[in-house]
């Protein structure tokens, strides 16, 4: 499989269902590295911080905008970009065809194997992207 095609399947089939369709998971998918960080933008005060998420803190995070994990909620991948053996993917996030986050995910292919190292979002509280 090409690696854009694996990336595609990696963020659509992974990425999607971990971050936005299942809850409370005691452990993240073998296509997440186990150095995975998630960049959090002050956000309703929040002050920022980059650190190891367990699912119990994504949980809490996707608790600040419940639309993101309704069953109408839609997901466009405008571009995914490889580099050798780094690649970068924007996920946009909707509910219906308001948009809810704009996320960037960064993978690095180890040992062969395309791994998610990292993500940094935008969360669109004024549903304008």
């Amino acid at each position: 499989m090409r690696d854009l095609e694996r990336i595609r399947q990696i963020i659509e089939d992974v990425y999607v269902r971990d971050m936005y369709r299942v809850r409370g998971r005691g452990d993240f998918s073998p296509e997440f590295h186990e150095a995975f960080r998630v960049l959090v933008p002050q956000i309703n005060g929040r002050t920022g911080l980059c650190g190891a998420v367990s699912w119990q803190t994504a949980d809490i995070l996707r608790s600040s905008n419940p639309k993101a994990i309704e069953s109408t909620t839609q997901f466009d991948f405008p571009f995914i970009d490889v580099s050798g053996d780094a690649a970068v993917a924007k996920v946009i996030i909707l509910d219906r065809t308001t948009p809810i986050y704009t996320d960037y995910v960064s993978l690095y292919r180890i040992d062969g194997e395309w791994k998610i190292v990292s993500k940094l979002f935008n969360a669109h509280l004024d549903g304008t992207r």
